[in-house]
This record gives C-alpha cells, sequence and structure tokens, in this order.
C-alpha cells in the first residue's frame, strides 16, 4: 500500500486536544445571552435553567464532539437543557454527565436522551443510576434509528444516528409544554419506534491528530457507513444520486416480505417526515437533489406515503465527512405539532408545512412587452409597417456570417482563454452563435419584423437563452441597448450613423455594468475602435481593420478585468485578449458579407 500523505487532510485547529475547549469557548462567544456552561467541564447549559426547575422537565443529550451542530446546538428552549460533550468522537465522563443531571434536575425530573453506542450507554446509565440514588427523578431513552445494521446484530445493535436530533426537538417541545416527565418519555420512545435512518459516505472523516485514510479512494463510496466512520453495508462504486437515494430509503422502508429487514415499513397514504442531513462536507445543491428524489421515491408507487415536513441540512455531522444520511419519521397530527413548534437552537432548522395533496406548479414567466415576431404577419395582412425584402435578408445573412465565423472559431477562442481564464469563451461563443444559427433560420420563412429594433431584440433574447457567462451578459447588455437606441430613432431601416450610434450606446452600457475600460484586455478593445470608426464615418472595412488592430494590441496589455485579472501578466504576454480576438472576428466576417 502507498504510503499515506499527511498533507491532504488540512484543519482549521490549535492543538488537537484543546479542540473541544476552545469550540465551546467560541459557541460561547457567540450565544452570550442563551447560553452557559459548568465551570470546568464542558458541559453547555441553557441560561435560565435555574428558572425552568419548577416549570417543566429538563432534557439532557450528549455524546462526542465532532457532530456539529449535535448536541451543543440544540441547546434552546425548546429543545434541550443541557448537552454534555465528550472528546472527538469520545464518550463524555460519568462526572460531566452526573454534573450536567444535577445542575438542571429539578422536582419535575428530567430525562436522558443517550445514541445507542457502548460507551454513551454506560456512562450514561451510571451517571443516571447515581443520580437515582441522590434521589433524584431520571429517566433515560435511547435512540437506535440506524438502519445498516440488522435488529439482531449482537449486543450493540442498531446505532443512534441523525433521527436522534428529531427526538431532541419532540421531546423538548413535550417539555416546554409542561407534560410531566413519563408523558415526555413516551413520545419521544413513540418517536424513535416510528423512525428510521441510513447514511451513505463519499469520503471518511479525519480525526484531528489522526493519519488520514484511504478507505474510499478514487470513486469508492459506502452505504450506511455510521457517524465515526463505522463499517456500513457495502461499498461500491459511485453511482448518479437518483439510484443512491432510491435505494437509501428501498432500505429503511423495505419489509421482510421484499428482502428487507423491516426497519420501517410504510402503509400507503402514511404521514411522514424526512431528515436529509449533510454529513459535514455535502455542497447545498447537492443535499436539494438528494431531496428531490427521496420524496418522489417515498410518494409515488409502490410506497405512496404523504411526505408532510422536509428538513434539510447539518444536523448530525461527521467532521468534514462528505455524504448524506437520510431519516424518515411517521407521524401524527401531535408529533407534527412538535415538530413545528418554534425555538430558538442555533442548530435547529425548521421546515416548512407541506401538503402533499396540493401540487403547486411553476409560475408563468412574463411575457416581454417587446412586440412578438411571430405576429408580424398578421401585421402585415393589415398593411403595418415592417422592414424591406432585401433588407431583412442582409440582416439575415451578416447575423448568420458572424455566427458561422464564430463556431469555426470556437477552439481558437477556447486555446487563447485557457492562457488567463478557465478555456471555455469558444465554447460559450459557440453556443451563442448556434441560438443565433437557429433564430434566422426560422425567422427566414417569416415575414420581415417591423423594424431593425425589433430585429436586434430578438438577437438579444437568442443570446440571453443560450450563452450564460460573463460575456452572454455583457452580450446581451450590448444588444438590448442598441435596440432601445434604435427603438428611439424611430427608423424602420436605420442609417449607417444610427447604427453607429445605436453600437455606441451599447457599449456605454457594457461599461456601465461591467466596470471594464478600454486598455482593460477585453472585448471592448476592439470593439471601441470599431464603434469610433463607425461613428467617424469611416465605414464597416474601417471599422473591422480598427477592430483587428485593437485585438492585437491587448498582446502588450496586463488584464485587469476577468479571470485573467488573477494570473501573472507574463502568462498573457504575447496572445490576444479572446473576448477582443472574437469582435475582430465578428466584424471581419460582417465586413465580407456586407
Amino acid at each position: 500500500m502507498a504510503a499515506i500523505d499527511k498533507r491532504r487532510v488540512k484543519k482549521l485547529i490549535n492543538d488537537p486536544k484543546d479542540i473541544v475547549e476552545e469550540a465551546v469557548e467560541g459557541m460561547l462567544l457567540s450565544h452570550p445571552k442563551t447560553l452557559t456552561r459548568l465551570e470546568g467541564l464542558h458541559v453547555i447549559l441553557r441560561t435560565d435553567f435555574d428558572a425552568l426547575k419548577s416549570k417543566q422537565i429538563a432534557l439532557i443529550s450528549g455524546g462526542g464532539s465532532g457532530h456539529e451542530p449535535a448536541h451543543c446546538g440544540f441547546v434552546a428552549d425548546g429543545m434541550l437543557t443541557a448537552a454534555v460533550l465528550g472528546g472527538v468522537f469520545a464518550s463524555p465522563s460519568v462526572a460531566s454527565i452526573l454534573a450536567a443531571i444535577r445542575a438542571v434536575t429539578g422536582p419535575r425530573g428530567s430525562l436522558l436522551i443517550v445514541k445507542r453506542y457502548t460507551g454513551d450507554l454506560l456512562n450514561f446509565g451510571m451517571a443516571r443510576e447515581q443520580a437515582l440514588s441522590e434521589g433524584m427523578h431520571v429517566e433515560m431513552v435511547v435512540v437506535a434509528d440506524d438502519c445498516a445494521l440488522s435488529p439482531s446484530k449482537g449486543i450493540t445493535g442498531r446505532r443512534g444516528v441523525a433521527g436522534t436530533v428529531l427526538v431532541h426537538k419532540i421531546a423538548g417541545a413535550a417539555a416546554a409544554a409542561g407534560l410531566p416527565l413519563l408523558d415526555v418519555k413516551r413520545e419521544a420512545e413513540e418517536a424513535i419506534a416510528n423512525m428510521g435512518s441510513l447514511g451513505l459516505a463519499l469520503s471518511v472523516c479525519t480525526v484531528p491528530g489522526s493519519e488520514p485514510s484511504v478507505r474510499l479512494d478514487g470513486d469508492t463510496i459506502e452505504m450506511g457507513m455510521g457517524i465515526h466512520g463505522e463499517e456500513g453495508i457495502e461499498r461500491m462504486p459511485l453511482s448518479p444520486v437518483n439510484a443512491l437515494v432510491e435505494r437509501m430509503v428501498r432500505i429503511i422502508v423495505s419489509t421482510e416480505e421484499n428482502g428487507g429487514h423491516g426497519y420501517l415499513p410504510l402503509s400507503p397514504h402514511q404521514d411522514i417526515a424526512l431528515l436529509v442531513n449533510n454529513m459535514g462536507a455535502t455542497p447545498a445543491i447537492e443535499l436539494s437533489l438528494v431531496v428531490r428524489r427521496a420524496v418522489k421515491v417515498l410518494e409515488e408507487p409502490p410506497i405512496l406515503a404523504r411526505v408532510c415536513r422536509i428538513f434539510v441540512g447539518p444536523f448530525m455531522t461527521s467532521l468534514e465527512m462528505a455524504g448524506v444520511s437520510i431519516t424518515i419519521l411517521r407521524v401524527q397530527t401531535q408529533t407534527l405539532a412538535r415538530l413545528d413548534a418554534s425555538s430558538t437552537a442555533p442548530g435547529w432548522l425548521s421546515a416548512e408545512k407541506r401538503n402533499p395533496d396540493v401540487k403547486r406548479g411553476p409560475v408563468p414567466v412574463p411575457l416581454p412587452p417587446e412586440i412578438d415576431a411571430g405576429s408580424t404577419c398578421e401585421q402585415a395582412a393589415h398593411g403595418q409597417q415592417m422592414l424591406p425584402c432585401d433588407v431583412w435578408a442582409q440582416y439575415l445573412a451578416s447575423s448568420q456570417a458572424v455566427a458561422r465565423a464564430l463556431i469555426q472559431a470556437k477552439q481558437e477562442l477556447n486555446d487563447l482563454d485557457a492562457i488567463g481564464g478557465d478555456g471555455d469563451c469558444g465554447v460559450t461563443l459557440e453556443r451563442g452563435a448556434r441560438a443565433v444559427l437557429s433564430l434566422c433560420s426560422s425567422e427566414s420563412d417569416m415575414t420581415p419584423p417591423p423594424n431593425a429594433s425589433t430585429f436586434v431584440t430578438s438577437l438579444a433574447n437568442a443570446v440571453s437563452d443560450s450563452m450564460g457567462g460573463t460575456s452572454g451578459a455583457l452580450l446581451e447588455i450590448l444588444l438590448r441597448a442598441m435596440a432601445r437606441s434604435l427603438m428611439e430613432e424611430h427608423a424602420t431601416v436605420p442609417a449607417p450613423g444610427e447604427w453607429a450610434t445605436a453600437l455606441q450606446h451599447g457599449i456605454e452600457r457594457m461599461t456601465f455594468y461591467g466596470g471594464a475600460r478600454p486598455g482593460y484586455r477585453t472585448m471592448l478593445d476592439a470593439l471601441v475602435p470599431a464603434s469610433e470608426a463607425l461613428v467617424a464615418r469611416e465605414g464597416l472595412k474601417r471599422a473591422a481593420e480598427a477592430a483587428r488592430v485593437g485585438a492585437e494590441r491587448t498582446k502588450k496589455f496586463v488584464a485587469l478585468a476577468g479571470r485573467a485579472n488573477y494570473v501573472s501578466p507574463s502568462v498573457t504576454q504575447g496572445h490576444n485578449d479572446p473576448g477582443a480576438e472574437a469582435v475582430a472576428i465578428a466584424f471581419a466576417a460582417m465586413k465580407e458579407e456586407l
């Protein structure tokens, strides 16, 4: 096996042995009014814990650090009264747990919410026994929602994972409502009995101070990995998210008759809550893909469940692990009320109420105020003004010539862009050019538009719908400003001077919104000289020559805009700016056509 490179895992820490203490200090600084601690211990408390003793039961949870926001991020009204923190992935000590019980337990008692791990069970259990011997009323529930392990998997059994947070919320809301200890315990146990979770890891986390693992190198992922990196169900190659999420859901809900373990069978039309948990390093955009697929699988045949709440985000993480876990909770009206109850816990991310029976479609896109080119046949039939056929043909031909020239230059422009940018200038312009070709092809069979402004607007729409990126936005701004200028001239067929004025106006808008100026090594370095030639009535041939000279001059310019601004000037010296080169190519094509 190749030697492990310790430099691969970078962490923002000082001494690994101080990480929990320093994290506690940082969290208290962030929440000075609502959170406090027991002196000398890693026990986080609500600042009003003493006043609560006569009003409600106390809720205590905890476990190893490294799962933030669990559990200290859920200490607040409507959730936990205290959280007891161990070292990273290490159970808290009996002394710390007992100190927390003594601090927050009043005459109404306290409930311990414990994840099913041997160390947590033993330490919380021993602390409870000591508290009972001291005359306190202390009950305990054990969360074991992990569906990666068979229900008969030895004495360790199923692990407590992200579903624990939903137990915090349900029990916390019940406690805040003033319910007695045994009633709160009953609601917590009902939630535990009605939930199942499963994780999927794309990478393994690394405990601070430890060497990184090569367990999931390459494209290998692991279904069912635990929140401490424990073994899951199986390792497999990475596959599309839809297939992975569908398998996760089916593992959780499949009955024994259907080849599953019967963790959480769902009857048709069963109301459920869905929690999609970020394991630590999964981008929010990927979580949305997981939500999308999970809801579809759950609500469509053969499951036909009703997803009434969707919780998304980091609830119980595993340091920097890339991955996701899914928790499904069977709910009733009271359960939903507990989940909806307010809480200011810094780690709690609430969910909107969702009615699965209401299918809300998208809002229709507003139509632009410009004249629809498709209606010009009717206008022509009523004798309304339109472009002369020969002019219309000329506009189409010149637009097509520019588009074909840019398509042909795709690789050249990509190569220039790769020198100081991301190498996609040619690809981006090709998308716009093909959209223009498609537009010209379809409009050639139609009645000409009423004026040049309408045609330029249609070109702007084609660019907007196809290009994207900075260059697409700038070209759209240029074309829309030109169209507005031409419209203000009230000319069906603009004279050369009116086209020059329109181009000048478009450049002004590009400069205003984009911020670049001539000399910044951008498309303006070719566009501005061409515009100046047209304004001076020197003709299109001279404008094309000016654009070419401007593009060549960018070889000596230092980039002051765009991605090339991030690289050393020596990298781009001697190479044309790709945007300026594209402008020169476009003007040359127009010159040849016209």
